[in-house]
């Protein structure tokens, strides 16, 4: 089966890690630090994917672009590279879950009121089991369609300019301390591109990996920072701060003429992000446990559904738990993965070095 990306689908696919639930909830969580200067932290918070990407195309050229257990192997050892697989299986155990907790607590809030919770959880997890039965190719195509939709937002929110106040966004520095204390604030929206360490060796021209890496970092940081500066300049700070939905509310309450429901196709576009999002993040997790446990991928991509609906579902009705160890965990395992980057980086740079790679 050809599972051969093209250049613009993994693009396209890195991009759909990083869309996911910042785009609602970015501007208000960096609001509540760095106010009217939160598009910058926005901005700063880029170094994180810009470090995974760049790194990953490193590690991938010094070591011919071969598959991730590979990569493991020749790195870590035999032994060793059946424990790292680890990491990426809590990660998206967790990640997805928060995903899924936010988009169906949205839902509940705008249209789907009457729809029981549950129900949600299943049909979200089916979803996404259905759709990692698929090739990574599949997901690559449906991934370039989906995000000059997500895309698209940018230019819906054009249209919002003129209604908007300069004086919101001054001062541009408001403390320099604050816009730092922001900064981990933006994790949940610039995680997910620990994906592309599992896709390098997919890509049908692997050359241009370094430059694919700037392309879709310098895109998703202006597609966050447009967007958190687009909001304070038509709601300010204050308001955008204590508005956890503050995009949907904006579409909500806000009409054009040329669209006479924003909300519904606000929703339509996110919803879909969103299930390409979680889709894209189960691919690590299942290529790991089919790794580590010898299993038939498409067994393995059952094996984990039990498990995320249940963390799902206890994180939506137990919001203690949500906060005190979903998203904690989440930060946690986001700053060990920073860390392995960072020492599989330096192990790859003595052992290979001195050697001619293509």
């Amino acid at each position: 089966m050809d599972n051969k990306l093209t250049n613009r689908q993994y693009i396209a696919l890195i991009l759909n890690s990083f869309i996911g639930v910042g785009i609602i909830t970015l501007a208000s969580d960096l609001c509540k630090y760095a106010k009217q200067s939160a598009w910058i932290s926005a901005i700063i918070g880029g170094i994180l994917p810009l470090f995974v990407l760049l790194s990953s195309a490193y590690i991938s050229k010094k070591l011919d672009y071969c598959e991730f257990k590979y990569i493991a192997e020749r790195v870590y050892g035999k032994y060793l590279s059946k424990i790292i697989p680890f990491i990426f299986i809590i990660d998206s155990m967790i990640y997805i879950p928060i995903i899924l907790v936010y988009y169906t607590q949205i839902l509940k809030n705008s249209i789907s009121q009457f729809l029981p919770e549950l129900l949600i959880i299943l049909l979200l997890v089916f979803s996404i089991t259905c759709t990692s039965l698929k090739n990574i190719k599949i997901i690559g195509r449906l991934s370039e369609i989906s995000i000059y939709l997500t895309l698209s937002v940018i230019i819906i929110l054009l249209f919002f300019t003129t209604k908007g106040n300069i004086k919101n966004l001054h001062p541009f520095i408001s403390s320099y301390k604050d816009i730092i204390k922001a900064i981990p604030k933006s994790i949940l929206a610039y995680q997910g591109g620990e994906v592309c360490f599992f896709l390098s060796n997919y890509i049908s021209n692997k050359k241009n990996l370094k430059k694919d890496a700037l392309i879709i970092t310098f895109t998703v940081i202006f597609f966050y920072a447009y967007i958190v500066f687009i909001v304070i300049y038509f709601l300010g700070w204050e308001l955008t701060s204590k508005t956890n939905s503050v995009l949907l509310f904006i579409f909500e309450t806000q009409r054009l003429h040329i669209i006479s429901d924003l909300k519904a196709i606000f929703l339509i576009f996110w919803s879909n992000a969103i299930f390409l999002t979680t889709s894209i993040f189960s691919y690590p997790m299942v290529y790991s446990l089919s790794y580590i446990f010898k299993l038939d991928y498409k067994k393995a991509c059952l094996l984990p559904v039990p498990i995320l609906f249940l963390l799902s579902y206890i994180s939506l009705k137990n919001d203690n738990f949500f906060k005190k160890v979903m998203e904690p965990t989440s930060k946690i395992i986001s700053f060990i993965l920073i860390i392995w980057i960072a020492i599989t980086v330096i192990i790859v740079f003595f052992k290979t070095r001195g050697e001619k790679n293509a």
